[in-house]
């Protein structure tokens, strides 16, 4: 058993990808467009019954949400989510404002930031909405990136990919995550992406270009209506989209992937603002959580620490502003120059003491320092104004296990609803407070939880019967790992479960 000590704040070196995953991601699409059984054996195995929509006789609701599981657990697998809680809340309550003013009640939508540079965004069968740090980045202001997840929203809600699946025969779920798996491997192996490639996919791949630039004005529409009824700039969308092209034709710049994965002309962007104009005027709000989070992405999606703070030093000399101060104090406890950024942090808190990202960023500043018992204090101060924050309640817990008081941290968990959002985090934390708490079985069974909310079976399955094999194992520990470990082998894949096996027998072998 295993469980690494590092904050729940996302600041470790975050490496940008060399290659492009959002090209991965496009492929990805592709993929399941051609290896999705055809309707009738898909019905027959998962017995859902035919309610009349369309999109139905090719891919269920109920099959969406699980290959957009299978492609998420690719992309936690391989490191491909920036996984911060403060931005994870953020792009998911920015996503929950917009969905709250569409048709859509019953799907069950996830909204999460892929740690790359490039400018795109995608949506995945099942309702899950991927938008890439360069995309938060590049944008100007918050109508601007709630245009593009409203844009994304749309396609999903209309199941545009379910629709374009009628002509797919004979593959199955298993064959279609092998694929995912070659194509994102194949983002830093390009001839394994070129393999995969040659194995009858380019009609596929075609039939989802002709497929996206059929439905685009589909999505625009949708999309800047519910941006508007939101209470965004419904100008929004399409602002972005002209700027970027204007950019890359007068500067030479290569061509956004967000233009080649969503095609814009002239026509395109003059319907947009025509249907835009059509809508009640919503001027352009600041958005003072919008700027803060984007100089957190900046921070986080920088690779060296010191030029982050060049960068915000920078901006602070050219024009003052919250986000500046708050990106620098960031950039400083990322190098470790905490004197530095307490004091960035202490101007900013006696500015607005209400603004949680300040109080957020101190507490983090002890954690990071070693300060346990002030980061405690801090975080428990800033709870009793918002009580159910998922970053403080993460970092408080963190803080706890660090000072040595495991006990205090598992029952901080155990009183905050995370655990019943399948929050990977809170799972790895009590797995953390089990450990110090000399609680074997506990950790073993936590650390599976963790594994398999992120989709790793294998690793969850090894957990559990490690925890099993321990040599006074209680019998009421060994009866919670046995049905734990009953319940996943019933509903993991196949292809998991086997290879489960095989190192079961593998290792039984050599002892």
């Amino acid at each position: 058993m295993t469980t690494s000590r590092h904050a729940p704040t996302g600041h470790s070196h975050a490496t940008p990808f060399a290659a492009k995953p959002l090209l991965v991601c496009a492929l990805v699409i592709a993929i399941l467009l051609m290896a999705w059984p055809s309707a009738g054996r898909a019905a027959s195995e998962i017995d859902v019954p035919y309610i009349g929509e369309p999109a139905d006789r090719s891919l269920s609701p109920l099959e969406e949400t699980k290959l957009g599981s299978e492609v998420m657990r690719q992309l936690l697998a391989h490191h491909y989510l920036l996984e911060d809680p403060q931005l994870e809340d953020y792009i998911g309550s920015l996503g929950q404002q917009l969905l709250d003013h569409t048709n859509e009640q019953q799907l069950k939508f996830r909204f999460f930031i892929m740690r790359d540079n490039a400018i795109n965004a995608f949506a995945l069968p099942g309702g899950f909405i991927g938008i890439n740090a360069g995309l938060l980045l590049a944008s100007e202001t918050e109508s601007e990136l709630a245009g593009v997840m409203g844009h994304e929203i749309a396609h999903v809600t209309q199941r545009h990919i379910a629709r374009s699946m009628d002509d797919t025969r004979g593959w199955n779920v298993a064959a279609a995550a092998l694929m995912i798996a070659a194509v994102i491997a194949g983002a830093h192996d390009p001839e394994l992406a070129q393999a995969a490639l040659g194995m009858g996919m380019s009609a596929a791949i075609q039939k989802q270009i002709n497929f996206t630039r059929a439905n685009e004005l589909e999505a625009d529409r949708l999309g800047i209506k519910t941006l508007s009824k939101a209470g965004f700039d419904p100008l929004g969308m399409a602002s972005f989209f002209h700027r970027l092209s204007q950019n890359a034709q007068l500067y030479g710049e290569g061509v956004p992937e967000i233009l080649r994965t969503h095609p814009v002309n002239s026509t395109r962007v003059s319907e947009a603002r025509a249907r835009a104009a059509s809508l009640p005027t919503v001027p352009a709000k600041p958005s003072l959580r919008y700027e803060l989070m984007q100089a957190r992405a900046r921070v986080l999606m920088t690779e060296l620490s010191s030029e982050s703070v060049a960068h915000f030093q920078a901006l602070e000399k050219n024009q003052s502003a919250p986000a500046h101060r708050y990106g620098l104090a960031l950039a400083h406890i990322r190098s470790r120059a905490f004197a530095d950024a307490k004091t960035e942090l202490d101007a900013l808190i006696a500015q607005d003491p209400a603004e949680i990202s300040y109080s957020t960023a101190m507490a983090e500043l002890h954690l990071q320092s070693g300060n346990y018992p002030q980061a405690i204090e801090q975080t428990r101060k800033a709870l009793k104004k918002h009580q159910n924050d998922r970053a403080l309640l993460l970092m408080l817990s963190d803080s706890l296990i660090r000072n040595d008081k495991p006990a205090l941290a598992r029952q901080t968990l155990l009183e905050s609803a995370l655990l019943n959002r399948d929050d990977s985090e809170a799972y790895r934390l009590m797995a953390m407070a089990a450990r110090d708490m000399k609680q074997p079985a506990e950790a073993h069974f936590q650390l599976a939880a963790y594994a398999h909310s992120r989709g790793d079976y294998y690793i969850a399955l090894r957990q559990l019967h490690n925890g099993l094999r321990i040599s006074d194992l209680q019998e009421h520990d060994r009866n919670r790992l046995q049905g734990r470990l009953d319940q996943y082998l019933a509903e993991i894949p196949e292809s998991e479960r086997k290879r489960a096996e095989a190192e079961q027998r593998r290792e039984r072998q050599t002892q």
